[in-house]
C-alpha cells in the first residue's frame, strides 16, 4: 500500500505448508566413504523415533553455534546443498580430485521424502613431483615449510595450508604478493 508519496507498507502472506520428514538417505556410487560416513557430512539424517532426543540435543549444541543444526528428520534443502558441499571437500581431501556429486534426486510421497545421491568418485591421486619455482630461499627451508609430501594422498586442504604458510614465509621478507 501507497502510504506517502515516498513510502509504502509491504505486506507479505506466507504458506508455510507441511513439514516433509525424511524416510531415507541413499547414497549410490561412494566405496571411499561409507553410508554413515556421509550421512554425518552431509548433516541430514532420517527420521526415527529417537529423533526427539536428536532435536533436544541440537537446541543445546546450538546455542554454541555460529550456524544452526537443521531439524533432525526434517528435510531441508538449505542444509542439503550445505552438506554436499561439504562432502566433495571430503573426497578431495581424500585424493578425489574428479569426484562429481550428482544433483540430488527427491521423491515425496505424503509427507516423507527420500533423497538419492548419485557420486563418481573418480581416481584417487597421490602427490608426484612438489616444485616451488623461487629464487629467495634455499631449497631446504622450502621443503620444511611444505607439509604435503610425494608420495602420499593428495589433499586439497593441505595444499592450501601449504600455500598460506608460504605466502606468509615470502611476505615475512617483504614480498607481500
Amino acid at each position: 500500500k501507497k502510504v506517502s508519496p515516498t513510502q509504502v507498507e509491504l505486506t507479505f502472506q506466507i504458506k508455510e505448508g507441511k513439514k516433509l520428514y525424511i524416510k531415507k538417505i541413499i547414497f549410490i556410487g561412494n566405496r571411499a566413504f561409507s553410508d554413515s560416513e556421509l550421512k554425518e557430512m552431509l548433516g541430514l539424517c532420517e527420521k526415527r523415533w529417537y529423533t526427539f532426543f536428536k532435536k533436544f540435543t541440537n537446541f543445546f549444541k546450538n546455542l554454541f553455534r555460529a550456524e544452526p543444526l537443521p531439524e533432525p528428520g526434517v528435510y531441508n534443502k538449505l542444509y542439503l546443498y550445505r552438506g554436499l558441499s561439504r562432502i566433495e571437500v571430503a573426497y578431495k581431501n581424500k585424493g578425489y580430485i574428479d569426484v562429481k556429486i550428482g544433483e540430488p534426486v527427491i521423491e515425496i510421497k505424503k509427507n516423507w521424502v527420500t533423497i538419492k545421491i548419485y557420486i563418481k568418485e573418480g581416481l584417487q591421486y597421490k602427490v608426484g613431483k612438489i616444485e616451488v619455482v623461487q629464487d629467495l630461499f634455499p631449497q631446504k627451508v622450502i621443503k620444511e615449510n611444505i607439509k604435503l609430501k610425494t608420495g602420499e594422498i593428495f589433499s586439497l586442504q593441505k595444499m592450501k595450508e601449504d600455500e598460506i604458510r608460504l605466502r606468509h614465509l615470502f611476505a615475512d621478507y617483504g614480498y607481500a604478493f
